[in-house]
């Protein structure tokens, strides 16, 4: 019924987006939203679209709910009816179950025994790379000398991110050992070492999930660990360590720090540990009023910290040149 216009809303998508995934998602809710609905585009209404919607609310997660939605919008406008659309669901929190930090310390020295699964295991880790990204990697995309990894057609666009100390001698530990790429792959970075696929760049990102599986192995890890897991533990220990959100923004190659903020996953007792630090945080001693300066200096003598001469010294250092003189003002703390 729709097959000639959804014929040229392909060709539409193919010129506006040069990502194949990204193609295939937009099509795809289209072409589900008219099987669903049975009309001929030109006789479909706003209440059709509502349908759809109280459709994908039974049925589908939220944020898949979201895709739909906003990929039939766009479908509408391309056709010169952009008044024919739907309000899109705020995106889903995810809870993931991150890795603490002991567990990223074990699986990123587990990593280590073998130069792929180390360059992979920093490549998600320091550089906050997708696992899409991490097969597409090209050896000319690697600049050394400003330490930056380029990327081409990532899903922000052309970008760039910032290469740390470890993974750059994990970049140059792997090329010793690179397994020899077949015509055609020479460029690219990580050569598939398998029989199935020996010589060329790894074709599917499962490949790289199926890396950090094995890795969790090795290091012992119980959790599920999935290179997005490790993603979200980067940022979220990087953000327990008191890291500026908008440095790692820039790692991530996130456009917005909302999408950055989203992986998240501080938990209560996180902020518990933080309020516990804040009461037992150090206090700049000299920015005191005399008044609690002695107040300080007393809670120390009888918690122990100091003896009773460290603190009669104390006492006189803050006193006011009158008070010392007349021998007074804070002789009650004593």
């Amino acid at each position: 019924m729709n097959e000639e216009i959804l014929s040229k809303y392909s060709d539409y998508l193919r010129q506006e987006y040069r990502k194949k995934r990204t193609q295939i998602t937009y099509y795809n809710g289209v072409s589900l939203f008219l099987d669903f609905i049975k009309k001929d585009v030109n006789e479909i209404t706003i209440d059709d679209l509502r349908k759809w919607k109280t459709y994908l609310n039974n049925n589908k997660k939220q944020n898949s709910t979201r895709i739909w939605i906003y990929s039939v919008n766009k479908f509408f406008k391309w056709l010169g009816k952009p008044d024919i659309k739907l309000s899109i669901p705020n995106c889903a929190r995810s809870n993931k179950i991150i890795l603490n930090n002991e567990e990223i310390d074990r699986f990123l020295q587990a990593a280590k025994d073998d130069p792929l699964h180390n360059l992979v295991a920093l490549l998600i880790y320091d550089a906050i790379r997708r696992p899409g990204e991490i097969a597409d990697i090209k050896r000319s995309n690697i600049d050394s000398e400003s330490s930056k990894l380029y990327l081409d057609d990532s899903k922000t666009g052309d970008n760039y991110t910032l290469i740390s100390p470890r993974l750059q001698e994990a970049i140059h530990e792997y090329l010793l050992v690179r397994p020899k790429p077949l015509p055609g792959y020479e460029e690219y970075l990580i050569i598939n070492p398998h029989s199935n696929g020996k010589g060329k760049k790894y074709k599917y990102s499962t490949s790289i999930r199926e890396i950090t599986k094995k890795i969790a192995v090795k290091a012992g890890i119980k959790k599920k660990v999935t290179p997005y897991i490790l993603k979200s533990t980067a940022i979220t220990l990087r953000l327990n360590d008191k890291a500026n959100p908008r440095t790692i923004q820039r790692l991530a190659c996130h456009k917005n720090i909302n999408t950055t903020l989203k992986y998240d996953q501080s938990t209560d007792q996180d902020a518990l540990e933080y309020l516990r630090r804040q009461d037992n945080r150090e206090i700049d001693f000299n920015i005191l009023t005399p008044e609690d300066q002695a107040k300080k200096l007393l809670d120390m003598m009888l918690k122990g910290e100091i003896d009773k001469q460290t603190f009669k010294a104390g006492i006189e250092l803050i006193k006011p040149e009158t008070s010392k003189n007349e021998n007074r003002c804070m002789d009650g703390y004593v």
